[in-house]
């Protein structure tokens, strides 16, 4: 449920990436850091000695195109290791929008299924509806030697009409049109 600010025309909206660690979540907004500059603010990364994701990503980008209100969207990275589950589940409470980066490495592709299905039961839990709510997948790393098949993994849980992009991540291929879409369905649905 986005956060409506009146006395400064600002509606806040959630958006989440999820997906299996080093899959391309964070890559995905330091990119989008590095592309938006002016319309964003400072990237917040809580990461280890690794530069793993240890608690989230943060990113909030401020969009004014035309509505009565300024639109800000925070985006948040969540941790792809399993024992942060409980961390994954916090952060995805209250999120207007997810991004599912799948990895696409075909041996990787039992890993994108298990975190696919608990992001969804997360999800589930938190009263989202799955297939209603916006909820974008986009394949990273399409540049690997052949890369799982488009539409693999939501087909499998029946969301084969789920929104798909491809794109290579760490070149900034893909990064803008996934925001855009998920951005898109989550205003979409907004009514003031």
């Amino acid at each position: 449920m986005p956060f409506i600010h009146r006395g400064t025309g600002e509606v806040v909206f959630k958006l989440v990436y999820c997906g299996v660690g080093m899959g391309g979540k964070t890559t995905n907004i330091v990119q989008l850091h590095r592309m938006l500059k002016g319309r964003s603010r400072e990237l917040v990364t809580l990461d280890n000695a690794d530069d793993r994701t240890v608690f989230f990503d943060f990113l909030p980008l401020t969009i004014v195109d035309g509505w009565p209100f300024r639109l800000r969207f925070n985006l948040y990275s969540v941790p792809g290791q399993h024992h942060y589950q409980a961390t994954r589940r916090v952060l995805l409470r209250g999120a207007d929008g997810i991004v599912f980066v799948v990895d696409s490495q075909v041996q990787r592709l039992p890993e994108n299924l298990q975190s696919f299905r608990q992001t969804l039961s997360m999800l589930v839990d938190s009263g989202w509806h799955v297939g209603h709510d916006p909820l974008v997948v986009q394949y990273n790393k399409r540049d690997c030697p052949k890369p799982v098949e488009l539409g693999v993994v939501e087909s499998r849980f029946g969301l084969g009409g789920c929104p798909r992009f491809e794109a290579t991540a760490s070149e900034g291929l893909g990064v803008v049109e996934t925001i855009r879409a998920v951005a898109h369905r989550v205003v979409e649905r907004f009514e003031p």
